[in-house]
């Protein structure tokens, strides 16, 4: 997960290769949400569901698909508009008209393609009676003049649905009033009392300047949390302390300890009339006769056309009961509509699958305070009656479980939340389950829980590879996979793993952030102590370690049959895990070094002032009588607004600093020209060379390469530090450059085994789907483009980025036979070539300095860029070693 979504610091106006990856400059980011949309923020506070929920939002309205993204937002606005959601209307009329829309659709109906009218029925129908849609509405939608292809009637189809359920949740938390309103009185500046922090011009460089900023900001962050955390306390505190019956949670934990140990089988027929008396109560609870009707706003009634049709109750339907109720065994998810929809709108069955999955299972076993709560039979009841109500019945469940779980006044909830959301008022939730904790009640996440916003608070690291946001994407979901989710190896062992991979490249901040992680799970603190410390087991696999760190090609198949047999053996799965994971901190550890940032960041950590670094004092956040889940939003708006300004004098300072270094007499603009020029006549010159004269040409780079430095002929040995020396072992082993083994140099060759045709799958066969995250993010990095260099725009970098991916894994022995390596010496001097090697080889040896007068023509975006090139080149490099070897131990 994405996987803290505070604010990509967009500094570079950059444009992604629409080509390779479905996006534009105008592309929507998580960011924007943040900055814009108060719903989503609240969703946040559940940052595993968040994750997925995200993403599907992302892939319906700013990804490919059928559908221009003017009609998806259009079809946003009637949906939220049948359900009287002013707020969601709001936010989708304005992206419609950042996406171009014609600003006459936003007059009402009346002024839209008839296509687009053609679908108001079946919108009206899916908001309030999805029972009574049928086949001939289909129908008429696809035939005759202005018809809807299949695909497109799914992408709007899936598109109403999710609107349509998310503005039950706006409404269900009380947003829809309270945050309309938050928007339109947003001040103009910061609703604190002191003034805005004055940030002046520094000569420090813009790298630096952007992280300093950010660690004010996170800082700031931090405090206000606290104090969120503080407020949130004494809030649940006061609701324990009132005339709230902490009885009825003990009651409900009762019932539900009862119904996992009795597990009495029922009939079928019992079990149909038990869903029977559940559909009947539900019709019983609420109906559009008994309630106060809520009128339209004025602002969106020309969005709705039959303003009276509503919600009936499914099991209000006669003695005909047409249609039949819906039964699961019947026609599922799982096993008809996951498929239908992936087939016909590509890839997003697989994401709705999984935001279902996870709100489904969703669990922090926790129940109004009290810690071990097994929650799963409250919210299978939940979810199951939910359904009920839309008359869907799941043959497997006795539906007596709901009456005994849920009462009176929740189930009146659930149904209004679903079938006539705009009656629901803030007080409404303030007044349900008041025994729960706001966590419970509306997404507000474990403090335990592992997320993206705690790599955004502690991992400065990471913040960096956030510049380039598509790439970020794919790596932190590989980061969150290895680390955190399902896995053979235990989360102490991954962080251990993870620990002396950068001990053994002398990484402190890596080694120091995963100490602190490996606590966090619960560690043996003696690990700590060193490798003399850890179990055998463990300890077993350091020498697979220090060979992949510095020599990958020595990797044999008895190393992995050492390790997967006898006492306290590995199996094949855990091994893989493993590997992924310590090639993944190697290579890490590369670009934390190629960037500068392991002394500088490991520093800012240890001195990290216990106050915000700026000149004015912490404006003081008093305590107030308006409700917690109101306080936390506006503690977030001002906190988003402040973090605007930061990030607006962030750029204001980079871009003044790249300015001056195209002006200063060192830095040659030629040096830009020549290149680009190499890159076009290579591009436009295609001669054909033998396979001799490609052999040698490899040879020849790989000769050159090990003349470029050695172990022996640097100024000084780099010692490993004294505070991570425990973790080491054989300290003297190190690189060897592959050309320097004489007769033994063999090169491994890609055609003889490659990621795609042979790593890709045996990686994913061991270690469930960690296969597709690896790809994604080796695609990702090897194409990532902007298609600007140096300030210039509209440049191809194809070929100067094949010559830095195909240079690293020569390095490493990695020959690909359909590349021409003559092309690198035409393409990377002498001082890149020399830095790329010391990155991948001797990675500690490179300093602040060398990061700054290395491609000096070039944007930090830029260079940045190149590093992670060098990050994901050696990682799949060390990959393809072992997993070949794996390969021949397992045949």
């Amino acid at each position: 997960m994405h996987t803290d979504m505070d604010s990509i610091v967009d500094c570079y106006d950059v444009e992604y290769e629409h080509n390779n990856f479905g996006y534009n400059n105008k592309q929507w980011i998580m960011d924007n949400v943040d900055v814009y949309d108060h719903v989503t923020k609240v969703i946040r506070y559940h940052p595993k569901y968040f994750e997925h929920y995200i993403k599907t939002h992302r892939y319906l309205m700013y990804d490919d698909g059928p559908l221009p993204f003017t009609t998806r937002h259009y079809l946003a606005i009637i949906a939220a508009a049948r359900n009287k959601c002013n707020y969601l209307v709001n936010l989708h009329e304005k992206e419609f008209l950042a996406e171009g829309g014609d600003t006459k659709w936003l007059n009402g109906l009346e002024f839209i393609p008839q296509k687009l009218r053609a679908i108001y029925d079946i919108n009206k129908i899916l908001a309030h009676r999805p029972w009574l849609l049928t086949k001939e509405h289909i129908e008429r939608l696809t035939k005759g003049t202005n018809s809807w292809s299949l695909a497109e009637v799914v992408h709007a189809i899936v598109i109403l649905s999710h609107f349509h359920s998310l503005s039950s949740f706006v409404f269900s938390c009380g947003l829809n009033q309270e945050l309309d309103a938050s928007l339109k009185n947003e001040p103009e500046s910061p609703t604190v009392s002191e003034p805005e922090p004055v940030i002046k011009p520094s000569t420090t460089p813009p790298f630096i300047q952007r992280l300093k900023l950010e660690q004010q900001r996170m800082h700031q962050m931090m405090k206000e949390q606290e104090e969120n955390k503080k407020i949130l306390q004494q809030s649940n505190s006061q609701v324990l302390m009132n005339g709230v019956n902490s009885d009825n949670i003990e009651m409900l934990m009762k019932r539900m300890q009862d119904l996992s140990d009795k597990k009495k089988e029922c009939s079928e027929t019992e079990l149909s009339n038990r869903f029977k008396n559940v559909e009947l109560q539900a019709a019983q609870l609420t109906s559009p006769a008994d309630v106060v009707i809520v009128n339209i706003s004025p602002s969106i009634s020309h969005y709705v056309d039959d303003p009276n049709y509503a919600y009936q109750d499914f099991a209000r339907r006669g003695a005909e009961n047409i249609p039949h109720t819906f039964r699961i065994q019947d026609y599922s998810w799982d096993d008809h509509g996951y498929s239908l929809v992936n087939r016909l709108y590509n890839d997003v069955g697989f994401l709705l699958d999984d935001k279902f999955r996870v709100a489904y299972n969703l669990t922090y076993k926790t129940l109004a305070g009290r810690q071990n709560v097994d929650t799963s039979k409250f919210r299978r009841a939940i979810w199951n009656y939910i359904q009920c109500i839309f008359g869907i019945r799941h043959d497997d469940y006795d539906y007596g479980e709901v009456n005994k779980l849920l009462d009176r006044p929740l189930k009146t909830f659930i149904k209004t939340a679903c079938c006539f959301p705009d009656r629901i008022t803030k007080q409404d939730y303030d007044s349900i389950l008041v025994e729960l904790l706001d966590s419970e009640k509306c997404f507000f996440s474990n403090s335990n829980h592992w997320t993206m916003d705690n790599v955004d608070v502690y991992d400065h690291v990471t913040k960096v590879i956030r510049y380039h946001p598509k790439y970020f994407e794919h790596y932190i979901k590989t980061h969150r996979y290895l680390m955190y989710d399902d896995g053979p190896l235990p989360f102490t062992t991954r962080h251990y793993l993870a620990i002396i991979a950068a001990a053994r490249n002398k990484c402190n901040y890596l080694v120091n952030l995963h100490e602190k992680e490996f606590l966090a799970e619960g560690g043996d603190t003696k690990w700590l102590n060193g490798l003399e410390f850890i179990p055998q087991k463990l300890r077993a696999i350091y020498d697979i370690n220090k060979i992949l760190a510095h020599r990958p090609w020595l990797l044999t198949k008895e190393h992995i049959e050492r390790l997967t047999k006898g006492t306290n053996s590995w199996s094949l799965a855990e091994v893989v895990h493993a590997i992924v994971i310590l090639s993944h901190f190697h290579s890490l550890s590369s670009f934390v070094f190629s960037c500068g940032l392991n002394q500088e960041l490991d520093a800012s950590l240890k001195n990290e002032p216990e106050s915000p670094t700026v000149s004015e004092p912490e404006p003081e956040i008093k305590p107030s009588t308006t409700p917690p889940f109101i306080q936390r939003l506006k503690l977030e708006q001002q906190r988003m607004h402040q973090m605007m300004m930061q990030q607006e004098e962030s750029r204001r300072i980079l871009q003044l600093s790249n300015n001056q270094m195209m002006m200063n007499n060192g830095v040659n603009s030629d040096n830009i020209e020549i290149l680009m020029k190499a890159m076009q006549d290579l591009s436009e010159k295609k001669k054909e060379c033998s396979e001799t004269e490609l052999n040698n040409r490899f040879k020849n780079v790989e000769i050159q390469t090990a003349q470029l430095i050695s172990p022996t002929n640097t100024e000084k040995t780099f010692e490993i530090p004294p505070s991570i020396s425990h973790y080491v072992d054989d300290p003297n082993y190190a690189y060897q450059d592959f050309a320097r083994r004489g007769a033994e140099n063999i090169p491994f060759r890609v055609q003889d085994y490659s990621w795609d045709d042979h790593g890709y799958s045996i990686v994913n066969r061991l270690y469930n789907d960690v296969g597709f995250l690896l790809d994604d993010k080796f695609r990702v990095a090897y194409n990532l483009t902007y298609k600007t260099l140096a300030g210039r725009q509209n440049v191809d970098t194809s070929k100067f980025r094949r010559a830095i991916w195909n240079y690293i894994q020569c390095i490493y022995g990695i020959r690909h036979d359909d590349y021409d390596y003559g092309e690198i010496n035409q393409l990377l001097d002498r001082s890149l070539k020399s830095f790329i090697k010391t990155a991948c080889s001797f990675p500690e040896r490179i300093k602040k300095q060398d990061y700054d007068t290395i491609l000096t023509e070039l944007l930090d975006s830029e260079k940045v860029h190149v590093n992670l090139m060098i990050l994901e080149a050696k990682n799949q490099a060390i990959l393809l070693y072992a997993l070949r070897e794996i390969m021949r131990y397992m045949l």
